[in-house]
């Protein structure tokens, strides 16, 4: 939906937005629950089932390899991640790709959807990449146990700080009858919530 459909007297717009930079420093604080998660689970279970904790390699005990391919595998984490975003905002855009921009900002990938959606569509999109990208790289580091999955899934866990805190300032408003814009200048949205209902904003616990 077209944000001039928005922005009339029918509805109070709320924006809820950070700079690229605080956004990274956000991404230090806000995946913290699920990076210790994360890490003592890794731990419990390589030590537990008494595998080693990293597994050596001829391959990646070359420094230099090990960086290559650590790079390159970022590198395709991050387009998924992206691309993670874009598919949840196609399916509820009704311009489909058209809709669906990706840059870099403040040395910051970010897909951005140029419609208003549903907030509770908008708060998928953000926590898209933590169950169909960040699950799978758990998954796969703790069965196959080396150094380089285990960084690899802690970065892309970080990466999601923004999202997270996305998700956290706009947790009051119910999902279902408010709706979001993706802005592209700052990281966060421009909250739209009806003025002829009282059950747009809920009141967290």
């Amino acid at each position: 939906m077209q944000k001039e459909l928005f922005q009339t007297d029918q509805y109070q717009s709320i924006p809820h937005g950070t700079s690229f930079l605080k956004a990274n420093i956000f991404a230090l604080v806000y995946p913290l629950p699920l990076v210790i998660m994360y890490v003592i689970g890794y731990f419990a279970y390589r030590l537990g089932t008494g595998q080693e904790v990293f597994v050596t390699s001829e391959l990646l005990d070359n420094s230099l390899i090990w960086l290559v391919l650590f790079y390159a595998l970022l590198l395709v984490a991050v387009i998924i991640h992206e691309l993670t975003h874009a598919l949840v905002f196609l399916r509820h855009s009704e311009n489909g790709w058209k809709s669906v921009k990706f840059g870099i900002k403040s040395l910051t990938p970010y897909c951005h959807c140029e419609e208003v959606i549903s907030l509770n569509a908008f708060r998928h999109a953000c926590l898209a990449p933590l169950w169909s990208l960040c699950l799978p790289l758990v998954l796969i580091s703790l069965f196959v146990g080396n150094s380089l999955f285990f960084l690899i899934t802690l970065t892309m866990i970080f990466s999601s700080g923004g999202d997270l805190w996305i998700v956290f300032v706009t947790r009051k408003y119910n999902g279902k009858t408010t709706y979001a814009w993706d802005m592209i200048d700052e990281v966060g949205c421009e909250v739209y919530v009806p003025k002829n209902t009282e059950q747009s904003i809920e009141n967290p616990q």
